[in-house]
């Protein structure tokens, strides 16, 4: 598992279209977040091993348009992992 961080060249609705279209498609992506930060995107990968996770992450970015920049962090540990939204 990894953690992509993606930074966009320049912001358009139909560029971020295309890359959230490219990142839906792909089963390997588990999660995806667009962010109000410097990077654009936080993108959740999943992968056998690393030699597959290079390959999966270097085929949805490399030739992306518009992707300037990307950030992987491989996981090493699983602390907490949840999509449960707390209700009180």
């Amino acid at each position: 598992m990894a953690l992509v961080l993606v930074t966009l060249e320049r912001e358009s609705t139909e560029l971020h279209a295309e890359l959230q279209a490219r990142l839906a498609q792909c089963p390997e992506v588990q999660q995806c977040y667009d962010l109000a930060s410097e990077h654009d995107y936080a993108v959740i990968v999943v992968a056998r091993g690393m030699s597959e996770l290079r390959t999966i992450v270097d085929g949805l970015f490399m030739d992306a348009p518009n992707v300037k920049r990307f950030v992987t962090m491989p996981v090493y540990d699983i602390v907490k992992a949840s999509l449960e939204i707390p209700v009180r």
